[in-house]
């Protein structure tokens, strides 16, 4: 909001970026990129680091094999949601219905 007039800038998010690329150039849309990335990176490292410690020490302290407990499953997520294709070679999961 324009604090003279009152009047809005941009009339939506289409409008917000055509104006920008026209005034500031295509690449103004990732001005701030740097510090965010900055900030998010160092978190998702630690964050990371120490589900694999927590992980592995939980894992020894139950005295519990990580290829068989459904931890290992919970350790194997990626970034998107899904489980990883898993596949240890043991008949018993054809009969669970699992793809290799």
């Amino acid at each position: 909001v324009d604090p003279v007039s009152g009047a809005r800038m941009y009339s939506g998010v289409a409008d917000c970026a055509s104006k920008i690329v026209r005034n500031e150039g295509f690449l103004a849309l990732w001005t701030g990129f740097g510090a965010y990335y900055g900030r998010c990176a160092p978190h998702a490292m630690i964050i990371l680091l120490s589900v694999e410690q927590i992980t592995t020490m939980y894992q020894k302290a139950f005295d519990l094999d990580p290829d068989r407990h459904a931890l290992s499953s919970a350790a194997r997520f990626t970034s998107t949601g899904t489980v990883s294709n898993y596949h240890d070679g043991d008949d018993e999961d054809e009969d669970r219905g699992y793809d290799d």
